[in-house]
């Protein structure tokens, strides 16, 4: 279980703080991700991921940008972030939803899955947990 707070987010004092169940159904997006924690980490795929239009503001100076123009980058010195999201494959379950692997061992589960925590060499992806939880406040 994680907290997500309006105060990441830039705001305060924080409005309120959300409790976020990784493991927990997706309500909001319907069948297009296996649980809430895939629907977090593909919504911030998405915000990553510079569209056409972006990409054309960008050439122009700062002063030419749209009003409330916003946009989502990861700090170009922050190689523990950047490594924590790059592990993170972009697969499908069965039913064609996005899934991401686990984030530990659990007793009995499936050993021919690598969990997040083995693909980081033992090291827990806190950063890439807490910017999902950021975006999502």
């Amino acid at each position: 279980m994680g907290f997500a707070s309006s105060a990441f987010a830039g705001a305060w004092p924080p409005k309120r703080a959300h409790a976020v169940s990784f493991g927990g159904f997706a309500p909001e997006s319907g069948s297009m991700y296996r649980n809430r924690r895939a629907e977090l980490y593909g919504e911030l795929r998405n915000a990553l991921e510079p569209k056409r239009r972006a990409r054309e503001m960008l050439k122009l100076p700062a002063e030419r940008w749209p009003p409330k123009k916003r946009f989502l980058s990861i700090p170009p010195d922050d190689a523990k972030l950047r490594e924590e999201l790059a592990v993170l494959p972009k697969s499908y379950d069965g039913d064609g939803r996005l899934r991401l692997p686990p984030k530990s061992r659990s007793p009995g589960g499936d050993r021919r899955e690598p969990t997040v925590r083995e693909l980081l060499g033992g090291r827990s992806h806190d950063r890439a947990d807490a910017l999902v939880l950021a975006l999502y406040a």
